[in-house]
């Protein structure tokens, strides 16, 4: 060991955190989405645990997860359908004595809490559980975090179709734009529409309905607005929700061809 060298004594432990918004974006507690370290993710906080000298001795390891909870948080956004924030919030240290030094890292925020969805149960006639909607949807948001923060780092499209989406839910009045980048870069990506429907199993008709109501209906969230005749509307909301279903396909989809298609390590 160098002289200078500084080592913690054994068994000291290092918290980093993180604060998000909305506080009920994974709805419950969630602690396998980074296989590789100790963790909690629950009501509006990450905490991610490891032992001291393993984090010293491994330079941008707080930088690295940040990136992987980025990657987790728009996989599940693909899933919750609400804008989130993330943001750093300190770390603690924990010495085996109970001694605990507490850096703090966290910004003042106005919570805004949002109905909760109705979910169904069905039992047959045992009373044996056929279908869970709730736990149908925290599964695939599992398993769409995993996925998004696998790719991302090794996929620019996943880095991009994943931040149009993001975008789409925090700029509103120009969703149908960003939702159309999400087909328009897939159409890049496979060199042509009707090979991406194909390899990623579209339909046409959704495929089509899509650019349709970004490019040509008369709409104030378009990517065309300014060419068309007489006065705009503003999308209604089902035909938003048509936009973002069919865009959450294609992301989804595209999701799912990399596990048999894997990109290339740079």
């Amino acid at each position: 060991m160098e002289e200078d060298e500084v080592r913690m004594p054994e068994n000291a432990k290092v918290q980093l955190k993180w604060v998000y918004t909305p506080t009920d974006f994974f709805e419950e507690k969630e602690t396998t989405l980074l296989p590789d370290y100790e963790h909690t993710i629950e009501n509006g906080e990450v905490t991610v645990s490891m032992d001291l000298n393993e984090y010293q001795s491994l330079p941008g390891t707080q930088e690295q997860l940040h990136n992987l909870l980025i990657g987790i948080f728009r996989g599940a956004a693909l899933v919750s359908q609400k804008p989130f924030t993330l943001k750093a919030g300190g770390q603690e240290t924990i010495y085996p004595d109970g001694r605990r030094d507490v850096s703090l890292q966290i910004d003042s925020a106005v919570i805004k809490m949002t109905a909760g969805t109705i979910d169904i149960i069905v039992k047959d006639q045992n009373g044996q559980v056929i279908a869970d909607s709730k736990q149908e949807r925290l599964n695939k948001r599992r398993r769409l975090s995993i996925l998004s923060a696998k790719y991302r780092d090794n996929d620019p499209v996943v880095e991009s179709i994943l931040s149009s989406f993001e975008k789409s839910l925090n700029n509103p009045e120009t969703a149908l734009v960003h939702l159309y980048e999400i087909r328009d870069a897939l159409a890049k990506k496979f060199s042509g529409e009707a090979i991406a429907k194909r390899e990623l199993g579209i339909s046409s008709s959704k495929w089509s309905r899509l650019g349709r109501l970004a490019n040509d209906e008369p709409l104030n969230q378009g990517r065309h607005n300014g060419v068309h005749i007489g006065a705009l509307r503003d999308a209604t909301n089902s035909e938003l929700e048509e936009a973002r279903n069919i865009a959450i396909e294609m992301v989804v989809a595209y999701l799912e061809y990399l596990k048999t298609h894997p990109p290339r390590l740079p």
